[in-house]
């Protein structure tokens, strides 16, 4: 979307949001400007997001270690031997070594 379309969605809506006051008689709010200067989303902010679920997933596979339930009908103990098995490893790394 270009920037010129932006403009326009906005002038848009503030003509509509005035239009809704000017029919209601009630008393616009002061705008106030859009800071374009805002970062998205950065690297370091998806990296500590992606740190902060670990530690979540973590906490709740040792939780359920310690208290001996299930995480989605698997045992700790199966999940740490599917961590820990190297079969599709073991494939994939024969399959690029035939081709």
């Amino acid at each position: 979307m270009d920037r010129q379309t932006v403009e326009r969605r906005r002038e848009y809506v503030q003509n509509i949001r005035n239009s809704f006051y000017e029919e209601n008689g009630m008393q616009k709010r002061e705008t106030r400007e859009v800071d374009d200067s805002a970062p998205e989303m950065g690297l370091a902010a998806a990296l500590k997001l992606r740190i902060f679920l670990s530690v979540c997933i973590f906490a709740a596979f040792l939780g359920c270690m310690y208290t001996h339930t299930d995480l989605c009908g698997y045992s700790t103990q199966t999940i740490t031997e599917m961590i820990c098995d190297n079969h599709y490893y073991t494939n994939l790394k024969n399959y690029v070594m035939i081709h």
